[in-house]
């Protein structure tokens, strides 16, 4: 490949990620995730919110808004607190509107997993449960707000979700008169067990952006504006591109630091001279990059396209990779990470991993989950790292489940079954990730030549200590010290959910949304969030 065509290549791959850099700012304490959008400048106009005085609101149609209580960008899911009964009534303050209806023009829609409690109803659709065990009679009976609903005509519930878009809550004469929502209520556990009811939402979901395609490197580099960097401003920055500024190095070539005028600190990333891999991996990775946006992945800022080979410049990672956390910290440096710092950590990837499956469209699988991958920050946050063996997943191809490529990636995270048959799907990187868990475990390296023979890949040893119900004698000395019996306890299941992750037969695995999950409930048992069953 010629610079022309690598440097064309990347102007017009690179276009997307322009979307990413307009991310809105906060709204008072709660930030804005893209696509979103509270003003002309930032977010993606399709998208809009409103932001008054500190707190964010969903407009929905006939003039009726609603406070958003949160959103969560890896479900793209904003949830917003319905409207209440009018005083000493039975009727939603929204009944003239007839309820909440969305603009079916957007691309926002109800969730899935809206339980939606009806009130004052003189009529209802035969789909819904108006039996007298529903859950809305034990729910009015404790909500004193909804106290005049109790006497006053049928009550009847139903959950949001199916085959079809859902745009509307509706109350009107001659059916309902008053609603509430409530999120993933699980049924009736609330009742049965007599749990607090979750507070009342909505939730509505929003698909994600088409990306903007440009024809030509103009129309990028006008898109794309101050975030097409010279040749003069990356020389400069990296003093030339010295060695003392060399961060790190590949196969697909290096990484530098480099530092602007104004103080800003970059890392940069070169394909080795001579590298046509490189430059492919490098277009490769822009690609992708330019359609992700989250906070648990390394954000690609800009490029440079004038110089011999085209660069890449991120944001800079300041604290090194989780692999040199866990592995260089006895030259005294560095304090070894502590349990709920390494639990963090792992949900932070996992999350990041979980977008780039479930949330990116295509989908994406990293293809070298490992933890060199892994960086950490200032606040030792993780962000996931380096694309450059990434592949979007066409789920039209190859049988909607898997793709084939040469064999790629690191030693000691590859699953066996990628070996054989080169056959890459989710649950490769699952595998990778089963290994880092094993790291953070136990702090030994993935392949590691100085132990027993039998011992060297650690996936093998962990899933062997596993077996054998000695798992805690591996376990990183440094985390056993001084921890009490919750935090033993998610050990072990870390070591369980690990193991999991490692199994052969990839169908048996866990998605990375699972892992996710699984990881964020033995942080709510260490901090004492819940109880351990």
């Amino acid at each position: 490949m010629s610079n022309s065509s690598a440097s064309s290549g990347i102007t017009i791959s690179f276009l997307s990620s322009a979307e990413a850099l307009r991310k809105c700012g906060n709204c008072g304490p709660y930030p804005v995730p893209y696509p979103l959008s509270t003003g002309t400048d930032c977010g993606n106009p399709w998208y809009k919110i409103r932001c008054t005085e500190g707190t964010l609101w969903f407009d929905a149609l006939a003039g009726t808004s609603y406070p958003i209580r949160s959103i969560d960008p890896l479900a793209r899911r904003i949830i917003t607190r319905p409207a209440s009964p009018a005083p000493k009534s039975c009727v939603s303050t929204d009944f003239r509107s007839e309820g909440m209806h969305l603009n079916e023009t957007l691309p926002f829609s109800m969730a899935s997993g809206n339980t939606v409690f009806l009130f004052n109803c003189t009529a209802h659709a035969p789909s819904m449960n108006c039996t007298a065990s529903g859950a809305c009679h034990s729910y009015v009976k404790k909500h004193a707000d909804f106290g005049a609903c109790v006497r006053v005509g049928v009550c009847c519930e139903y959950k949001s979700g199916g085959t079809r878009k859902e745009y509307v809550v509706r109350v009107h004469d001659g059916g309902c008169a008053a609603y509430q929502s409530l999120v993933d209520l699980n049924g009736t556990t609330a009742v049965a067990v007599g749990k607090r009811w979750p507070e009342p939402g909505v939730g509505i979901e929003w698909v994600a952006p088409q990306e903007r395609v440009c024809t030509t490197p103009i129309d990028c580099k006008e898109l794309l504006n101050s975030k097409i960097f010279t040749g003069r401003e990356i020389k400069k920055a990296t003093n030339d591109f010295s060695q003392e500024n060399l961060i790190g190095s590949g196969g697909f070539g290096e990484v530098f630091k480099g530092t602007f005028d104004d103080g800003t600190v970059f890392a940069i990333k070169r394909a080795k001279l001579g590298s046509t891999k490189g430059i492919d991996q490098m277009q490769n990775e822009v690609q992708i990059l330019c359609q992700v946006n989250h906070r648990s992945l390394v954000r690609l800022l800009g490029c440079c396209l004038e110089l011999e080979h085209p660069l890449l410049i991120y944001e800079y990672i300041s604290n090194g990779t989780l692999f040199n956390y866990l592995h260089r910290h006895s030259s005294g440096s560095r304090e070894p990470l502590k349990w709920h710092q390494r639990l963090k950590i792992a949900h932070q990837t996992a999350e990041g991993l979980c977008y780039l499956h479930s949330a990116a469209e295509p989908p994406i699988y990293h293809r070298d989950v490992k933890s060199s991958n892994i960086l950490l920050d200032d606040n030792l946050d993780a962000k996931v790292s380096d694309f450059g063996l990434s592949r979007l997943v066409e789920l039209a191809e190859e049988n909607n489940s898997h793709i084939f490529a040469s064999a790629q990636g690191t030693r000691g995270y590859l699953d066996l079954e990628y070996y054989r048959n080169f056959q890459l799907t989710d649950k490769s990187d699952v595998y990778g990730f089963g290994v880092v868990l094993m790291e953070l475990l136990t702090a030994q390296k993935a392949i590691d030549f100085n132990r027993e023979e039998e011992s060297v890949n650690l996936a093998m040893y962990g899933k062997r200590k596993m077996v054998e119900d000695k798992l805690m004698d591996v376990v990183d000395p440094l985390l056993k010290e001084g921890a009490n019996e919750l935090e033993l306890e998610t050990m072990k299941s870390l070591g369980y959910l690990a193991t999991a992750c490692l199994d052969e037969q990839r169908q048996k695995g866990p998605s990375m949304k699972e892992v996710a999950g699984e990881i964020e409930y033995m942080i709510k048992i260490v901090r004492g969030q819940i109880s351990k069953s």
